[in-house]
């Protein structure tokens, strides 16, 4: 089988980060909820969605080292890959920041990945070739036709509302609260935890 899974949210765990980042910063009150979407609210509630597009590219290339893999990420990996199962990672995400400094997002997660132990490294149970990044929704649901993926999870239902979503590419909505790694091993994989 082939098992397609996105980067963001969905193996990369960014809980807390982007509050921790947004108070060390200043930019928003400590007492502030630390739920990202509470960090989101506060600044865009203020006129400063400037502000939150650049606190994004501080977590997601010079902050990323802060993040670990939800629970069991790792774990569903190195099961399914062991299972005779072919891996991809697909994930939506640009080149580089839209505002602030120009960091190099993929570079970023691609040795995050490494130090992660999930692909690139000589440890790892995937390749850094088995790691796609696509600048548009829409190429990332061609590149997960083009991979013919079987079995896709991410945390973004709006990926699988895509017009040209394969019908016969089975969707996984994975959400880090309701839905966790092991669930979706013994979904997917058929493993009991």
């Amino acid at each position: 089988m082939i098992i397609g899974i996105d980067l963001d949210n969905t193996i990369i765990n960014y809980s807390g980060i982007f509050y921790r980042v947004a108070v060390e910063k200043g930019w928003i009150p400590a007492e502030t909820d630390p739920a990202k979407n509470s960090v989101r609210g506060y600044l865009q509630d203020r006129d400063q969605n400037d502000v939150w597009t650049i606190l994004q590219g501080l977590v997601y290339a010079p902050y990323l080292n802060y993040a670990k893999p939800y629970e069991g990420a790792t774990d569903f990996i190195l099961q399914a890959k062991s299972a005779g199962h072919t891996l991809k990672i697909i994930s939506h995400k640009t080149l580089v920041a839209a505002m602030g400094e120009k960091y190099d997002l993929r570079a970023a997660a691609t040795e995050w990945l490494k130090a992660n132990n999930i692909a690139g490294s000589a440890d790892s149970p995937l390749a850094e070739t088995d790691v796609s990044y696509a600048e548009t929704r829409s190429e990332k649901v061609n590149m997960i036709i083009r991979e013919r993926c079987e079995v896709f999870i991410d945390d973004l239902p709006e990926v699988f509302e895509e017009p040209h979503f394969p019908a016969s590419c089975r969707q996984i909505l994975f959400d880090g609260v309701n839905t966790t790694w092991p669930q979706v091993s013994d979904d997917v994989l058929g493993v009991h935890g």
